[in-house]
Order: structure tokens, then C-alpha cells, then sequence
């Protein structure tokens, strides 16, 4: 500890800066036994510290109290060994709280209770297994949780409750098993939702509901067998969806609501047949079917999308399209039909690059 403050003073001696300007600390390839309360004195002007590529034993209780100014503190790249139970205390004016690479099973319960600006959260590749019930009530202002890159199987029923400012949310390449039906309830910021790379098989019939401002959201890469019909109908904002790589078998009319979508992704399911009019009332202007088993395109599969710009089919099994399947798409200039089984084209098809 003694030679971590001495650096301190070394830098800002080399530096020639005084103690009321010295607002940034940034330590590298650093062996730190502990970090405890009398490691920051003097830098109570600080306003960021950042971890990279450090070793640290332990994180003390209080270890940042006299750190008023503290509004970013990262460790990426690092090990911790222990944090203990308070060890965050005092943070009210933190507005940014990032770990990446660095392994952490869990942070201490109420380890962010103090962190009442705190506007964004990056727990990337922790290794994290567990977030408690209730970790983040105590920081209404959060913009930005990302939580991707962890072992988390689950996450607690209202661990978002409090969030009513949140805009991102990313809890993707997790091993989330299933979403109870109000864990979004009340997100009517959210606009960016990320859950893909987990090992979701369904999802609630409500899980959606009241998310208004809802543009993108990412499912891709779970085991997601079917979808009820309707569980959409409430994204109001909802521009583009990736259910690749999943399991659908057939599509209810799932994307009854919202109009403003323009781009599904449903590559690398199970579908063997498209609904006619199952995307009618969207803007949908890129759609990719490819990877699936559909074997025909019915006259009504694209009834009524006059916007789609691009269509990819490759590698289904495609043996016959009727001609006036593409009567609609007038603005159609980018079609892929390769890796099928068929032996002619209609005209109508063949001038489609």
C-alpha cells in the first residue's frame, strides 16, 4: 500500500500538477495485496480510477469513502480475489462501474447501495453467477446495464423494478434457462434488449408488454421452440428482431403489432412452411429465411410488403415458387435462392439480382 501512494505522490510531483488537478489514476500490470480506505488519501479530488492488468487480494470495507469526486471506476483484465461487504460504501456520485475480464462469482450483498448516480453498469466476461434480488433499487438513474459474457442461469423476478431510465440492457452469452413474465415490467425507456446466446426454450406470452419505446431485440443463438401468438403486439417501436438460430417450427403470427419493423431474422430455424400474410402491417424491408426446410412460397407469403428490399432463402428446400408470390414487392432487388432444389425460375424471379 505504502508504494501505491508513493506512486501517487511520485506522479504528481513528476507531473508538476497540483493536488486539486489531479483527477485521473490509472495503475497497470500492479501487485495490490489490498485496497483499503488510507490507499486514496489525498486524492480526494479524483474523479476516475482504472485497473488494467492488476492483481488484487482484496477490496476493504470503505476502501473508496473519501473519494467524494469518484465518477468512473474500472478494473479490467485484472483477478480479484475478495470483496468484502461494504466495500463500495460512500460511492454517491459514481456514474460509471465497469469489470471486464476480470473474475468475479459475485459482488457482496448491497454492494451498490450507496451508488445513487450511478448511470451505467459493464460486467463483462466476470465469470459473474449470481446478481441478488434488488442489486440495483438503490441507483434509479441507470442508462446502460450491461451484463453479458457470465454464467448467469437466472436472473431475480424484479431486478429491474426501480430501472425506469434504463435504455440498454444486455444480458446476452449468459446461460439464462428462463424469464419470469414481469422481469421488464416498467422499462418504458428501454430501447435496445439483448438476450441472445443464452438457453431460453419459451418465453412468457406477456414478457413484452409495455415496453413502447422497444427498437431492437436480439434472441438469437437460445433453443426457443415456439412463440405466442401475440407476444409482440405491444412493441409499438420495434424496428428490428433476430430470432436466428433458434427453433421455431412454424410462425402463429407472432408479428401481429408492431408496424415499424423492418427487419426479421429468422435464418437457422426449423420452419418448413411460411404463413400467408404473416408479416403483413410491418415496414419489413430485409428478411432472412435462409437455413430453414421450407419446401414452397405460397402466393400470399408476401402479400403486401411493397418496402422489402432484400429476401434470402439460400440453403432450404425449396423444389417449386408460384410465380405471383413477388407480385407485391416492387422494390425487391436482392433475392438468394441458392442451395435449394430447384430446376427452373419464374420470369418474374429470374430478373431479381
Amino acid at each position: 500500500m505504502e508504494q501505491l501512494k508513493k506512486g501517487i505522490q511520485d506522479c504528481i510531483e513528476q507531473d508538476k500538477v497540483q493536488r486539486e488537478n489531479f483527477i485521473g489514476l490509472q495503475l497497470e500490470k500492479s501487485d495490490i495485496h489490498f485496497l483499503q480506505p488510507q490507499t486514496f488519501e489525498g486524492c480526494e479530488h479524483v474523479r476516475e480510477i482504472k485497473f488494467f492488468s492488476s492483481n488484487i487480494t482484496n477490496i476493504l470495507e470503505g476502501s473508496f469513502k473519501n473519494l467524494k469526486n469518484l465518477e468512473e471506476f474500472l478494473i479490467g483484465y485484472s483477478t480479484v480475489d475478495n470483496i468484502e461487504d461494504k466495500a463500495f460504501m460512500n460511492m454517491f456520485n459514481l456514474k460509471k462501474l465497469l469489470f471486464y475480464v476480470t473474475k468475479v462469482k459475485r459482488f457482496p450483498k448491497g454492494a451498490f447501495v450507496d451508488m445513487h448516480a450511478l448511470t451505467e453498469v459493464n460486467f463483462q466476461n466476470n465469470d459473474l453467477e449470481e446478481i441478488e434480488e434488488g442489486a440495483f433499487d438503490n441507483s434509479p438513474n441507470l442508462v446502460q446495464l450491461l451484463i453479458y459474457e457470465n454464467k448467469l442461469r437466472s436472473l431475480p423476478k424484479d431486478i429491474f423494478r426501480k430501472l425506469a431510465l434504463l435504455k440498454t440492457i444486455n444480458i446476452s452469452e449468459n446461460s439464462i434457462e428462463d424469464l419470469d413474465e414481469g422481469t421488464f415490467k416498467g422499462l418504458t425507456n428501454l430501447k435496445t434488449l439483448l438476450l441472445q446466446n443464452n438457453l431460453l426454450t419459451t418465453l412468457p406470452p406477456q414478457l413484452f408488454n409495455g415496453l413502447k419505446t422497444l427498437t431492437d431485440l436480439n434472441l438469437q443463438h437460445n433453443a426457443i421452440k415456439d412463440l405466442t401468438r401475440g407476444i409482440f403486439a405491444h412493441l409499438n417501436s420495434l424496428e428490428t428482431i433476430d430470432l436466428s438460430k433458434n427453433q421455431l417450427k412454424e410462425l402463429d403470427n407472432i408479428f401481429e403489432g408492431p408496424t415499424k419493423l423492418y427487419q426479421i431474422n429468422l435464418s437457422g430455424n426449423q420452419l418448413s412452411s411460411i404463413p400467408d400474410g404473416v408479416f403483413s402491417g410491418t415496414s419489413l424491408s430485409y428478411l432472412d429465411l435462409a437455413s430453414n426446410q421450407i419446401e414452397k412460397i405460397s402466393p400470399g407469403a408476401f402479400k403486401g410488403l411493397h418496402q422489402l428490399k432484400e429476401i434470402s432463402l439460400e440453403s432450404n428446400n425449396l423444389t417449386e415458387i408460384v410465380a405471383t408470390s413477388f407480385d407485391d414487392l416492387k422494390q425487391l432487388y436482392s433475392l438468394n435462392l441458392s442451395k435449394n432444389k430447384l430446376r427452373a425460375l419464374p420470369m418474374v424471379v429470374a430478373g431479381v439480382h
